[in-house]
């Protein structure tokens, strides 16, 4: 297994009512081979297929550069910087958040993952 991926329409602390969490992680020697990106967006096309939420939400520290690349490479736009809530550094100060959302109900420009049903290789590497 290279890693996980998850989705939760009902997480908290999500910028818009209909917003979809995404969440994955990525084994150390499985990254920078795409499997996060090829994750991503098969999960975004699965929410889309299903009628789950109106945007896919990816939060990420702001230190965390790889999962920034992946949100940027997979068409999220970057729409706020916010403290976590729930989530402290080891100073004890809040873990700051960049959010980005993909817009679910717009697949007009939606890229595809590898081996989807009618999809093309994704141009995001």
């Amino acid at each position: 297994m290279a890693g996980y991926i998850d989705f939760d329409p009902d997480a908290n602390d999500m910028p818009a009512a209909g917003d979809v969490n995404i969440s994955y992680a990525v084994h150390p020697w499985a990254r920078r081979q795409a499997v996060a990106t090829t994750a991503v967006l098969q999960i975004c096309n699965y929410l889309a297929e299903e009628d789950i939420g109106d945007r896919a939400i990816i939060r990420a520290a702001r230190e965390n550069t790889a999962s920034l690349g992946v949100a940027e490479r997979c068409g999220f736009r970057y729409i706020a910087e916010n403290p976590s809530t729930t989530d402290h550094r080891p100073d004890g100060l809040p873990v700051i958040y960049r959010t980005y959302a993909l817009n679910l109900r717009d697949r007009s420009n939606a890229r595809q993952a590898p081996g989807l049903r009618g999809g093309q290789p994704s141009a995001c590497r």
